[in-house]
């Protein structure tokens, strides 16, 4: 018996989500996408266990010291695809994928 592993999904793109969800499926047995949040603003809001998306490495970092599991969806993006909303088709033709990363800050950030 596994484990429901409940996951959040950071994407500006209504066409990501039905191929993360495939991908999801591939990576985990059980799981339960409980929100799709299109731009995050306050990592104390995440409700999933993990979260899936395309993330600034300081804030993939923050998510994973406050104990949330962070794994990238990652498209080979073009140029000319830059900044468009971007439907499912397309998505699926820039070769998705999913991978975990472990993120942590290992030095002082530095300021002027």
């Amino acid at each position: 018996m596994n484990d429901q592993v409940n996951v959040s999904i950071v994407t500006r793109h209504s066409g990501s989500v039905p191929v993360i969800r495939e991908l999801l499926g591939k990576k985990f047995s059980n799981f339960e996408v409980v929100e799709v949040i299109p731009h995050l603003n306050d990592i104390s809001e995440i409700r999933g266990d993990v979260l899936v998306g395309i993330l600034p490495i300081n804030i993939a970092a923050a998510v994973q010291a406050a104990g949330i599991r962070f794994v990238e969806f990652a498209i080979d993006m073009t140029p000319q695809l830059r900044g468009k909303e971007l439907d499912e088709q397309t998505v699926r033709g820039l070769n998705p994928r999913l991978t975990e990363f472990s993120v942590k800050q290992v030095g002082k950030t530095v300021t002027l």
